[in-house]
């Protein structure tokens, strides 16, 4: 349809070279010639159309663009359902190293879990042992089943959203969240099972705390926890 100006106008052309469009002997109106009234109305045509066509893409662009933010707001939201999931076992076990005493989620950011101290704390904590300064009903087990628990379920909910959205999704993200699930240390929670299938000495098997937790794990984990959370912008999130 693009093409339709361009014929439109190269007829027009066409008309007003072969046939003689004004009459200077007539009045008014009738100082148009036939070719020139054919001329005049491939020109409106012509003038029509490409107002029409270009209402239309203009439509079609807002159109798209409300689309994206839409489709941002819903990855946005599930990015931030995910990344909820997976930190609560890490702001547990920030509030049980700052002494036990409640304190909103919100408000356990993640430069407060990536001091010096608290990533100190967290690296020493025996993850096969119980919290200590509070309890859950139902009871949520050891550290090591809370940080299961949260991370498998936070790990599969980012699985299915790359799953529905990854082809539209901003590469710089996709990769945030693919270095978190291939290289980051807990996300091997997630195939715990299948780890230990493979292993030929079970954790399980050993007195509780003989095997500590990988050096650098929480710095690592929660530093990508925080890339991923600094690209969550609804905006940019879709290309």
């Amino acid at each position: 349809m693009e093409y339709i100006p361009i014929i439109v106008g190269f007829a027009s052309a066409v008309i007003a070279i072969i046939g003689n469009t004004w009459n200077n002997n007539a009045v008014g109106l009738k100082k148009l010639t036939i070719p020139g009234r054919l001329t005049f109305a491939l020109v409106f045509v012509a003038l029509m159309f490409s107002l029409f066509s270009t209402y239309q893409q203009r439509n079609e662009k807002q159109n798209q663009e409300n689309e994206k933010k839409i489709l941002g707001a819903i990855i946005n939201t599930e990015i931030m359902k995910s990344l909820s999931t997976i930190t609560s076992p890490f702001r547990a076990l920030y509030i049980e190293n700052t002494g036990g005493n409640y304190i909103p989620e919100k408000e356990i950011t993640y430069d407060l879990m990536l001091s010096a101290p608290m990533i100190e704390k967290a690296q020493n904590t025996c993850l096969d042992l119980k919290p200590k300064t509070f309890s859950s009903v139902p009871d949520s087990g050891t550290w090591r089943d809370m940080f299961r628990s949260g991370i498998t379920i936070g790990i599969d909910r980012l699985d299915r959203l790359v799953d529905r959205y990854g082809l539209s999704m901003n590469t710089e993200m996709l990769d945030a969240i693919h270095d978190l699930q291939v290289n980051g240390y807990f996300s091997g929670y997630a195939y715990t099972n299948i780890r230990r299938n493979a292993s030929p000495t079970s954790r399980d098997s050993l007195p509780p705390c003989v095997i500590g937790q990988a050096i650098g794990s929480h710095k690592q984990y929660l530093t990508m926890l925080k890339k991923i959370e600094s690209l969550n912008v609804s905006d940019k999130l879709v290309r």
